[in-house]
């Protein structure tokens, strides 16, 4: 489950499947989108979230599903979801697969309990939504913690049943660094021994028993460890070099096939063009956007990319459509997800330079 302000999700026997009869929005080789939003997929919209879809299952190192395995209901807002209150988006297993419901389209997060449940089912709420948020990175794995601390807040989540939406990082840092110290096969042994309602003492014995070490000891080394394994399926593909300078007029919509979408973007609607930039030097870089729009209305997205080691993290990560702004950044490659239109309404591209400041 998706909470409004942070990614959190739930395979959740509250929710309710998508209605079959709903208009048919699109089919991927996995996913039957449903939607009765006035609206168009983008073109790119079948190829990202396929692609999503096979990280997933190739992460859990499970084969790809059967084709249109997942029901997806992308709903306007949070009035109209099969789900709990206050929250953007949910998953459940139905009789033909997993059912999804969210106010996002190709969300990472609903996905990923998509793989889960379809593959090696549920379990407790701390492994399925830390599974959930270490896959999807959103929100980013816990930084090292004090083991003390840490201990105490992963025992006081097995003793609540479910974490709240601020320990989605502990519990995505928790299953992420069990993940990488012990692999994919072993976890996934361990999650089937922990039932969904499984006490805290059940989930330390089968920990104990399944990896051969102390409760104490694992959470003691989880909390310490630094993160080595970094995927970030959304920034692959041909970077854009920065150098001393990149100007961009870019001219797409949503119905050209490497623009993604639609989604609501600070109450429009719009579709999302991602273009991976590489920089080569750290430095001061100035940011100028220009576009025939309002002149606050959000027009551009930034943020690093995790292509092998940490993601760099910008100070300024969204710009308005006559932005003119110069921060202080580092090297390495960032993901820019320009906001472009439904369908050209006029000949203005929208301008994009990225200067080194000297």
């Amino acid at each position: 489950m998706r909470t409004i302000l942070l990614i959190v999700s739930l395979g959740c026997a509250a929710c309710e499947a998508a209605d079959p009869d709903e208009a048919s929005f699109l089919e991927t080789r996995y996913v039957r989108y449903v939607s009765d939003q006035p609206f168009d997929p983008c073109g790119g919209l079948a190829r990202e979230t396929d692609k999503r879809v096979e990280f997933l299952f190739d992460l859990l190192d499970e084969p790809y599903p059967a084709p249109l395995s997942i029901a997806y209901e992308w709903a306007e807002d949070g009035s109209t979801l099969k789900c709990d209150k206050n929250v953007a988006g949910c998953t459940q297993a139905t009789p033909d697969g997993a059912s999804i419901s969210s106010t996002y389209l190709a969300d990472f997060h609903e996905l990923a309990h998509a793989a889960h449940l379809l593959t090696i089912g549920t379990s407790h709420r701390l492994l399925t939504e830390g599974l959930a948020s270490y896959a999807s990175n959103q929100p980013r794995a816990a930084a090292p913690q004090d083991a003390t601390v840490f201990a105490q807040a992963i025992e006081r989540i097995l003793a609540a049943g479910v974490p709240s939406a601020d320990e989605y990082p502990l519990a995505a840092r928790f299953v992420g660094m069990t993940i990488e110290r012990h692999g994919i096969a072993a976890f996934k042994d361990f999650w089937r021994k922990v039932p969904r309602d499984a006490r805290f003492v059940e989930v330390r014995a089968a920990y104990e028993a399944r990896f051969g070490e102390s409760w104490s000891d694992a959470l003691a080394v989880i909390a310490s460890r630094e993160q080595t394994v970094f995927r970030d399926p959304l920034c692959e593909g041909t970077a854009q070099a920065v150098g001393d300078r990149l100007q961009l007029s870019i001219t797409q919509t949503c119905e050209d096939e490497d623009v993604t979408g639609p989604l609501r973007n600070s109450g429009v609607v719009t579709g999302e063009l991602p273009i991976p930039i590489e920089l080569a030097s750290e430095g001061l870089y100035r940011f100028r956007f220009s576009y025939s729009s309002e002149p606050k209305r959000p027009i551009a997205a930034l943020r690093g990319c995790s292509n092998g080691a940490p993601a760099p993290v910008p100070a300024l990560s969204l710009f308005s459509s006559q932005d003119d702004v110069t921060q202080y950044i580092g090297a390495g490659r960032y993901l820019l997800n320009v906001r472009v239109p439904l369908a050209r309404d006029d000949d203005s591209p929208i301008e994009v330079i990225i200067k080194l400041s000297q």
